[in-house]
């Protein structure tokens, strides 16, 4: 068995702020040394982004860039979840909790977040926890772990 980056089929948000921060600059392989082409939601409760893979992943770990200009501490208090189902828009996510960075962050910074103990899914979401209406920002993230294969017991 081998780890690798996982290769992602799509990124999708709670929201997002502008055409300068769409989830794809997440997602895009940049981190970005300005202040646009990263992804930056709208300020709301439980903002989140969603990478969603073509088929399942067992996910280890999440490393995320933080924001590169200013307001890096903004990165705090987020859940990591793993799972097969999509979220939705002013919820907690009901995937299954991978872990949880307390943080806060600094600007520049790459989190590299853990999971306590790796989870099987399709969705992998960022998620801010707290209802503080802040914007949850991600210059770049990456997914390790590994492709699972799940045998069809009807075939």
């Amino acid at each position: 068995m081998f780890k690798l980056i996982l290769k992602l089929s799509e990124a999708t948000s709670s929201s997002f702020h502008s055409e300068r921060y769409l989830p794809k600059f997440a997602i895009d392989g940049k981190v970005s040394t300005t202040k646009f082409d990263f992804f930056h939601s709208s300020s709301e409760s439980h903002p989140w982004l969603q990478l969603e893979y073509n088929k399942p992943i067992e996910v280890e770990k999440v490393s995320v860039a933080i924001r590169g200009d200013h307001v890096g501490e903004r990165f705090k208090n987020i859940r990591i979840n793993v799972g097969d189902n999509p979220e939705t828009v002013g919820q907690l996510s009901t995937n299954p909790l991978c872990a949880l960075f307390v943080g806060p962050s600094s600007t520049g910074a790459v989190e590299e977040i853990v999971c306590v103990q790796p989870l099987i899914g399709i969705y992998v979401t960022v998620q801010r926890q707290e209802l503080d209406n802040l914007p949850l920002e991600v210059n770049e993230i990456t997914v390790t772990g590994t492709s699972v294969f799940i045998s069809n017991p009807s075939s």
